[in-house]
């Protein structure tokens, strides 16, 4: 039986009381406890796009701008029309990547979905949620 793979805990995304890439006053620990465990060893590459996506969802929740980070979207391999996505700092750019590598192998053209050039973008909390502007 694979071992799952926990995006929150093994690669140390959040440390509740601080944030991940927090310069001070803190995350509030709830906006932490959505985010779940996901087996990559075995999951095929829809479910891999999947998991990507119910990532996002899962660190989506904010209470102001300070919860919120941009991360590299990760364009070339899961076909978004964005160099960045809002998250909370609940999830770090490695939680992202780790899915990224294990979906590497079913993507074709890597670039092909990027677009050029990649502005930078700002995250905000809007409506309780993350996003990028």
């Amino acid at each position: 039986m694979a071992r799952p793979l926990s995006l929150f805990a093994l690669l140390g995304a959040c440390d509740p009381a601080l944030g991940t890439n927090d310069t001070g006053g803190g995350l509030d620990p709830t906006l932490c406890g959505a985010l779940r465990s996901y087996d990559l060893a075995d999951a095929s590459c829809d479910q891999l796009q999947g998991v990507y996506h119910q990532i996002l969802e899962e660190a989506s929740a904010c209470h102001t701008d300070r919860d919120c980070q941009a991360l590299d979207s990760r364009c070339d391999v899961f076909f978004v029309s964005s160099c960045h996505v809002g998250a909370s700092r609940c999830l770090a750019q490695a939680d992202l990547d780790a899915v990224a590598t294990a979906r590497r192998g079913c993507v074709p053209d890597p670039m092909a979905s990027c677009p050029e050039p990649c502005p930078e973008l700002e995250a905000a909390c809007v409506e309780g949620a993350c996003i990028v502007r």
